[in-house]
């Protein structure tokens, strides 16, 4: 799931696809389009991997619409390229005058490239001195001979792309920033555990801050950047937040709800009556974990109103297969919608067989739980409901466990099972029902 957004009358899905086979690999971003959410139309590829910050593939990202119409799209690259990196070394053994043996800083590399340099033009680094303040500074060449140090490793670098044309409603063909990377993973952080921007939100100050998903050691951040102009970044101090033993987090998603109304609210909301959801795809378990709490602008830290339903602790968005979730703000409408994906459990023979692996889910519609104050309610978008077409009701209708009650629904269903078997089967595989449960209104479609 990618950047899911409406734009100029259009919802816009952009996803992960291998145009070669139904296995992963060569990951470009599939692009549909609807008016309704229900009815698609594919596009042709939106992103492909053609440059050396994305050559290993064009991974998970996000939109962000600007105040004055502009989009811009972050996404994380993975390249096989040779970067060049600044990384330290201490003696293994400081009494030993002849410096015989020595260690590597275990969290190098320190330095890497930074936006615009290119990654073949980043090396020897001088001795360093000392400034009146106590700090310390070194100069690093660039645009000089291949004679530096290099590593041959897949780096996760955060690129932007921007429509090509902002009049085509569409969006069918993308920019990207001729700079590019604009972050690249930060002292501290593996190079392989850096991905899958967010969509950006406001401050008071008018600055725009991004959070993306990393872990030291087992412990799953988010860290938070600002920037002004999506070209340069700052990395604030701390992170978002943190929980430690629950891994990597992939497709982390960070949006309000509002606590005393039906509607989504803008990413950038905040103040009185809103609370804000951290979600977070676990990559060791495969699962979508969430949490309520409160965002604090000025520390830019956020913190769970109950910390036994931290992130990774309580709450699943779905118990079933559902991961890499994302949320957009459907202006249109005034919602939150949620997307998720169901990655199946079919062999990848059989997906080879079939041409074609995993779906998205029915997009849902996402709110604030006003009776329990706690957790967030999902139901499918209301559009889902032009899918169906006969309907019966019945009213004040008595259950009895156990029980059969034939129900008049006419022919069989397009499964082959009538409505009495129908309650026969709901009556059978519940281990809910009361002892009497009375249903005031039963519909079937």
């Amino acid at each position: 799931m990618i950047g899911p957004l409406y734009y100029k009358g259009w919802y816009h899905f952009f996803y992960q696809y291998n145009p070669e086979g139904a296995v992963w690999g060569n990951i470009v971003w599939g692009h549909s389009v609807s008016t309704d959410l229900i009815h698609w139309r594919h596009l042709p590829i939106a992103m492909t991997y053609d440059q050396w910050y994305d050559s290993n593939g064009v991974w998970t990202g996000s939109a962000t619409l600007l105040p004055n119409g502009d989009l811009v799209m972050l996404y994380t690259g993975s390249t096989n390229q040779t970067v060049q990196v600044q990384n330290l070394a201490y003696p293994a053994d400081p009494s030993d005058p002849l410096l015989i043996d020595w260690v590597k800083y275990p969290k190098n590399p320190v330095l890497v490239p930074p936006p615009g340099i290119d990654i073949h033009d980043f090396r020897d680094p001088t001795t360093a001195w000392l400034t009146s303040e106590g700090k310390w500074r070194i100069t690093i060449g660039s645009k000089i001979n291949k004679t530096g140090i290099s590593t041959n490793q897949t780096v996760q670098v955060q690129n932007l792309a921007y429509p090509a044309d902002p009049s085509d409603p569409l969006l069918i063909d993308w920019v990207k920033y001729p700079k590019n990377p604009v972050l690249v993973p930060p002292p501290g952080i593996d190079i392989h555990d850096f991905r899958d921007p967010t969509t950006a939100w406001l401050t008071s100050e008018g600055k725009w801050r991004i959070t993306i998903g990393s872990k030291i050691n087992k412990t799953g951040i988010s860290l938070v950047y600002e920037t002004m102009d999506f070209k340069n970044f700052e990395l604030l101090e701390g992170v978002l937040h943190a929980v430690p033993g629950t891994g990597m987090w992939e497709c982390v998603d960070f949006y309000p709800v509002s606590t005393s109304g039906e509607n989504g609210l803008d990413t950038s909301m905040k103040g009185s009556g809103v609370k804000h959801v951290v979600k977070a795809s676990f990559d060791d378990d495969r699962n979508d974990y969430y949490s309520l709490g409160t965002y604090d602008e000025e520390t830019a830290v956020w913190h769970p109103d109950d910390p036994k339903l931290d992130v990774g602790l309580g709450l699943r968005y779905d118990y079933g297969k559902f991961y890499a979730s994302k949320t957009f703000f459907d202006v249109e409408k005034k919602r939150r919608v949620l997307w998720g994906w169901i990655p199946e459990t079919d062999s990848e023979l059989a997906d080879i067989q079939k041409g074609w692996a995993s779906l998205q889910a029915v997009p849902r519609t996402v709110v604030f739980d006003r009776k329990t104050g706690s957790n967030v309610l999902q139901w499918p978008v209301v559009e889902v409901e032009k899918l169906r077409t006969k309907s019966w009701q019945f009213s004040n209708v008595v259950v009895q466990p156990g029980s059969v009650l034939p129900l008049d629904v006419g022919k069989k269903t397009s499964q082959g099972a009538t409505g009495n078997e129908i309650v026969q089967a709901l009556i059978a595989n519940s281990a809910t029902f009361e002892k009497k449960t009375s249903f005031s209104q039963m519909r079937f479609f």
